[in-house]
């Protein structure tokens, strides 16, 4: 009995089948631990189980407005707004800690998204006298210095919503010379530039981005009514479709984490409050719990999925 995995490819050669795993170790739930990051405050929480986070330790550097992005143990915290930062870390997401440096972006940039696959992370937007388009990508298992991707179809910052499939990487809405409703992808193996996806049903900024295996939820934002969920198929390109309300209306600079059934956001302009979503149904979010510190403009990921 080895548990449940999930299967990428199955091959026959012979009459002998070979199976290749997608990642052994990978819970049928997706991830186990969500994380919430603001300046020199790492927290965390078990997805599957509402109630209040815990410290977890810190990051190399405090800062806000940063990239979040993970593998199936490994969390990656990136860039950061105010005096603009180049630094990478990571953390162990099973292991509380302080974080560890992993290396730098190719541009000092805040008000990122980050987005991943099991093997690679992707750092894309962000502003610093100006709005940005450019797309960095990691490998994430192997600190080092970050490589150019490509660019987004708008520079876009403050800050967009990102999730991603087992392929691609999705991420809308941000500040384009206003608030924007566009949507971009792009094929997380293949480095080149982003393509059109689609738009925001309600074009805002500041939003919270959580997915499953198939579907993508948009959370908040901080344009009216910025109470707004919406989500897509990530496969298939188009716009957004309602999918509920928050508990009350957000203001921007928000986090969000999941497992491969719920995700969670943190309404990250100096509050506390964590709510909740089931990916699959759609509906309104639930309370979950509270952060630990009064956290503003907060970063989030977990591990898993």
């Amino acid at each position: 009995d080895i548990g449940t995995c999930w299967i990428r490819e199955v091959k026959v050669y012979d009459g002998v089948t070979s199976v290749t795993p997608a990642t052994w170790n990978r819970d049928p739930d997706g991830g186990t631990r969500g994380i919430f990051q603001n300046l020199n405050v790492f927290e965390y929480v078990t997805i599957a189980t509402p109630g209040n986070a815990t410290d977890f330790g810190d990051p190399t550097t405090s800062r806000s407005l940063c990239a979040g992005c993970n593998n199936d143990t490994r969390g990656i915290l990136a860039g950061g707004g105010g005096s603009y930062y180049d630094t990478i870390d990571y953390i162990t997401v099973a292991t509380p800690g302080n974080a560890t440096d992993f290396g730098n972006l190719t541009q000092t940039m805040g008000y990122l998204v980050g987005y991943n696959s099991d093997v690679r992370g992707v750092i894309a937007g962000g502003y610093k006298s100006g709005n940005h388009n450019f797309i960095d990508y990691i490998t994430t298992a192997t600190p080092g210095n970050a490589t150019d991707f490509g660019d987004l179809t708008v520079n876009r910052g403050e800050t967009m919503g990102a999730f991603h499939s087992d392929v691609r990487g999705v991420c809308g809405g941000g500040n384009a010379s206003g608030v924007s409703n566009v949507i971009d992808y792009t094929t997380i193996a293949t480095p080149g530039n982003a393509t059109d996806f689609g738009d925001l049903v309600v074009a805002t900024k500041g939003l919270g981005g959580v997915n499953n295996l198939t579907r993508g939820v948009f959370m908040g934002g901080d344009e009216s009514p910025a109470n707004f969920i919406q989500y897509v198929t990530i496969a298939t390109p188009s716009n957004t479709t309602d999918f509920g309300d928050l508990l009350e209306a957000s203001d921007g600079s928000n986090a969000a984490c999941h497992s491969m059934t719920r995700g969670l956001y943190q309404h990250g302009r100096q509050t506390y409050e964590i709510q909740y979503i089931t990916i699959d149904t759609t509906g309104n979010a639930i309370d979950f719990g509270d952060t630990a510190s009064n956290l503003n403009q907060t970063t989030g990921f977990n591990d898993g999925f």
